[in-house]
Protein backbone atom coordinates (compact mmCIF):
# COMPACT_ATOMS: atom_id res chain seq x y z
CA UNK A 1 0.00 0.00 0.00
CA UNK A 2 2.64 2.50 0.72
CA UNK A 3 4.82 1.50 -2.24
CA UNK A 4 1.06 2.26 -4.77
CA UNK A 5 0.74 5.67 -3.00
CA UNK A 6 4.44 6.27 -3.72
CA UNK A 7 3.85 5.75 -7.09
CA UNK A 8 0.89 8.07 -7.33
CA UNK A 9 2.99 10.98 -5.92
CA UNK A 10 5.77 10.11 -8.14
CA UNK A 11 3.08 10.00 -11.54
CA UNK A 12 1.37 13.06 -10.05
CA UNK A 13 5.09 14.95 -9.18
CA UNK A 14 5.84 13.97 -13.11
CA UNK A 15 2.40 15.17 -14.22
CA UNK A 16 2.19 18.08 -12.82
CA UNK A 17 6.14 19.13 -13.95
CA UNK A 18 5.48 18.49 -17.17
CA UNK A 19 2.55 20.61 -17.70
CA UNK A 20 3.71 23.55 -15.91
CA UNK A 21 6.94 22.60 -18.24
CA UNK A 22 5.15 22.73 -21.37
CA UNK A 23 3.58 25.86 -20.66
CA UNK A 24 4.55 27.99 -24.35
CA UNK A 25 5.99 31.27 -22.55
CA UNK A 26 7.70 32.08 -26.30
CA UNK A 27 4.07 31.88 -28.09
CA UNK A 28 2.08 33.17 -25.42
CA UNK A 29 4.87 36.46 -24.71
CA UNK A 30 4.88 36.91 -28.83
CA UNK A 31 1.03 37.11 -29.44
CA UNK A 32 0.56 39.35 -25.84
CA UNK A 33 3.25 41.91 -27.67
CA UNK A 34 1.64 41.58 -30.75
CA UNK A 35 4.49 39.62 -32.80
CA UNK A 36 5.06 37.30 -35.22
CA UNK A 37 4.71 33.53 -33.95
CA UNK A 38 8.34 32.35 -33.35
CA UNK A 39 7.48 29.26 -34.94
CA UNK A 40 7.19 31.12 -38.20
CA UNK A 41 10.73 32.88 -38.13
CA UNK A 42 14.38 31.98 -38.18
CA UNK A 43 14.39 28.45 -36.43
CA UNK A 44 10.64 28.21 -35.11
CA UNK A 45 11.91 27.38 -32.05
CA UNK A 46 9.64 28.74 -29.25
CA UNK A 47 13.03 29.59 -26.77
CA UNK A 48 14.64 32.69 -26.10
CA UNK A 49 17.01 33.08 -28.80
CA UNK A 50 14.91 32.66 -31.58
CA UNK A 51 12.48 34.73 -29.94
CA UNK A 52 14.48 37.53 -29.42
CA UNK A 53 15.61 37.40 -33.25
CA UNK A 54 12.29 37.11 -34.40
CA UNK A 55 10.53 40.11 -32.10
CA UNK A 56 12.98 41.44 -30.24
CA UNK A 57 15.54 41.68 -27.11
CA UNK A 58 12.46 42.63 -25.32
CA UNK A 59 10.02 39.84 -26.07
CA UNK A 60 13.07 37.60 -25.81
CA UNK A 61 13.93 38.52 -21.94
CA UNK A 62 10.38 37.75 -21.00
CA UNK A 63 10.51 34.36 -22.79
CA UNK A 64 14.01 33.59 -20.95
CA UNK A 65 12.16 34.72 -17.53
CA UNK A 66 9.08 32.76 -18.51
CA UNK A 67 11.02 29.84 -19.45
CA UNK A 68 13.51 29.90 -16.78
CA UNK A 69 10.61 30.87 -14.30
CA UNK A 70 8.67 27.63 -14.58
CA UNK A 71 11.69 25.24 -14.14
CA UNK A 72 12.24 27.27 -10.46
CA UNK A 73 8.58 27.11 -9.42
CA UNK A 74 8.72 23.67 -10.18
CA UNK A 75 11.41 22.60 -8.24
CA UNK A 76 11.19 24.91 -5.24
CA UNK A 77 7.08 24.38 -5.09
CA UNK A 78 8.37 20.11 -4.92
CA UNK A 79 11.40 20.69 -2.64
CA UNK A 80 8.42 21.90 -0.27
CA UNK A 81 6.06 19.32 -1.00
CA UNK A 82 7.89 16.15 -1.62
CA UNK A 83 11.33 17.01 -0.80
CA UNK A 84 12.81 13.71 -0.97
CA UNK A 85 15.41 13.62 -3.75
CA UNK A 86 13.89 10.74 -6.21
CA UNK A 87 10.85 12.92 -6.45
CA UNK A 88 12.88 16.10 -7.08
CA UNK A 89 14.75 14.32 -9.48
CA UNK A 90 11.00 12.95 -11.83
CA UNK A 91 10.40 16.79 -11.09
CA UNK A 92 13.72 18.03 -12.57
CA UNK A 93 13.40 15.70 -16.00
CA UNK A 94 9.90 16.45 -16.32
CA UNK A 95 9.72 20.09 -16.50
CA UNK A 96 12.66 20.07 -19.26
CA UNK A 97 10.54 17.31 -20.97
CA UNK A 98 7.23 19.52 -20.74
CA UNK A 99 9.04 22.26 -22.64
CA UNK A 100 10.99 20.40 -24.90
CA UNK A 101 7.53 18.37 -25.55
CA UNK A 102 4.74 20.20 -24.87
CA UNK A 103 1.03 18.66 -25.55
CA UNK A 104 -0.31 22.21 -26.56
CA UNK A 105 2.11 22.88 -29.76
CA UNK A 106 2.00 18.98 -30.78
CA UNK A 107 5.26 18.37 -28.81
CA UNK A 108 7.22 21.27 -30.90
CA UNK A 109 9.19 23.07 -27.73
CA UNK A 110 12.10 24.45 -27.02
CA UNK A 111 15.37 23.14 -26.31
CA UNK A 112 15.34 23.26 -22.34
CA UNK A 113 18.30 25.51 -21.35
CA UNK A 114 16.42 28.21 -19.58
CA UNK A 115 14.15 26.07 -17.79
CA UNK A 116 17.06 24.15 -16.61
CA UNK A 117 18.91 27.00 -15.40
CA UNK A 118 15.73 28.38 -13.15
CA UNK A 119 15.77 24.57 -11.65
CA UNK A 120 19.14 24.60 -10.92
CA UNK A 121 18.68 27.95 -8.87
CA UNK A 122 16.11 26.20 -7.15
CA UNK A 123 18.12 23.51 -6.26
CA UNK A 124 21.31 24.55 -5.36
CA UNK A 125 22.11 28.73 -5.85
CA UNK A 126 25.64 27.16 -5.75
CA UNK A 127 24.81 24.67 -9.30
CA UNK A 128 23.32 28.08 -10.82
CA UNK A 129 26.14 30.06 -10.26
CA UNK A 130 28.56 27.68 -11.72
CA UNK A 131 25.96 26.65 -14.74
CA UNK A 132 25.57 30.55 -15.44
CA UNK A 133 29.92 30.92 -15.24
CA UNK A 134 30.21 28.25 -17.58
CA UNK A 135 27.82 29.51 -19.80
CA UNK A 136 28.91 33.34 -20.15
CA UNK A 137 32.45 31.72 -20.11
CA UNK A 138 32.07 29.63 -23.28
CA UNK A 139 29.62 31.76 -25.06
CA UNK A 140 32.36 34.33 -24.49
CA UNK A 141 35.06 32.16 -26.06
CA UNK A 142 33.16 30.67 -28.54
CA UNK A 143 30.78 33.32 -29.87
CA UNK A 144 28.40 30.01 -30.29
CA UNK A 145 24.91 30.11 -27.81
CA UNK A 146 24.30 26.42 -28.85
CA UNK A 147 28.47 25.42 -27.38
CA UNK A 148 27.65 27.39 -24.24
CA UNK A 149 24.20 26.04 -23.82
CA UNK A 150 25.39 22.12 -23.94
CA UNK A 151 28.59 22.03 -22.01
CA UNK A 152 27.23 24.31 -19.34
CA UNK A 153 24.14 21.59 -18.92
CA UNK A 154 26.59 18.61 -18.64
CA UNK A 155 28.21 20.67 -15.81
CA UNK A 156 25.28 21.14 -13.63
CA UNK A 157 25.44 17.10 -12.58
CA UNK A 158 29.35 18.11 -11.87
CA UNK A 159 28.45 20.95 -9.41
CA UNK A 160 25.97 19.18 -7.92
CA UNK A 161 28.37 16.24 -6.82
CA UNK A 162 30.62 18.99 -5.82
CA UNK A 163 28.14 20.69 -3.55
CA UNK A 164 27.36 16.57 -2.48
CA UNK A 165 23.77 16.40 -3.41
CA UNK A 166 22.16 13.38 -2.89
CA UNK A 167 23.66 11.24 -6.08
CA UNK A 168 19.26 10.72 -7.59
CA UNK A 169 19.56 14.36 -8.45
CA UNK A 170 23.14 13.88 -10.00
CA UNK A 171 21.93 11.19 -12.29
CA UNK A 172 18.58 13.60 -13.13
CA UNK A 173 20.57 16.41 -14.25
CA UNK A 174 22.67 14.17 -16.49
CA UNK A 175 19.38 13.11 -17.94
CA UNK A 176 18.76 16.71 -18.56
CA UNK A 177 22.43 17.34 -20.13
CA UNK A 178 21.86 14.49 -22.40
CA UNK A 179 17.83 15.62 -23.36
CA UNK A 180 20.00 19.20 -23.78
CA UNK A 181 21.98 17.92 -26.05
CA UNK A 182 19.58 15.97 -28.02
CA UNK A 183 17.63 18.97 -28.42
CA UNK A 184 20.48 20.80 -29.88
CA UNK A 185 20.99 18.12 -32.88
CA UNK A 186 20.67 20.24 -35.45
CA UNK A 187 23.26 22.63 -34.36
CA UNK A 188 25.75 19.95 -33.67
CA UNK A 189 24.84 19.05 -37.48
CA UNK A 190 25.66 23.29 -37.96
CA UNK A 191 28.71 23.09 -36.54
CA UNK A 192 30.11 20.19 -38.02
CA UNK A 193 29.69 21.74 -41.52
CA UNK A 194 30.37 24.85 -40.20
CA UNK A 195 27.57 26.92 -40.67
CA UNK A 196 26.08 27.60 -36.94
CA UNK A 197 25.76 31.24 -36.82
CA UNK A 198 27.26 32.53 -33.45
CA UNK A 199 25.65 35.15 -30.80
CA UNK A 200 21.58 35.49 -31.04
CA UNK A 201 22.08 33.81 -34.53
CA UNK A 202 22.38 30.81 -33.50
CA UNK A 203 19.42 28.56 -33.40
CA UNK A 204 18.86 27.59 -30.13
CA UNK A 205 17.88 27.62 -26.52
Amino acid sequence: MVDMLQLLVLSGVFVGAYVVGSLPFGVMTSRLMGKSDPRASGSGNIGATNVARASGYGAGALTLLGDGGKGFIVLYGGAMVAPEPVALGIALIAVVLGHMFPFWLRFRGGKGVATTLGAALALSPFAFVGFLATWGSVLWITRYVSVASIISAWTLPLWLFAEGRPMTLVYASGVVAALVTFAHRSNIALLRRGEEEKMLGARET
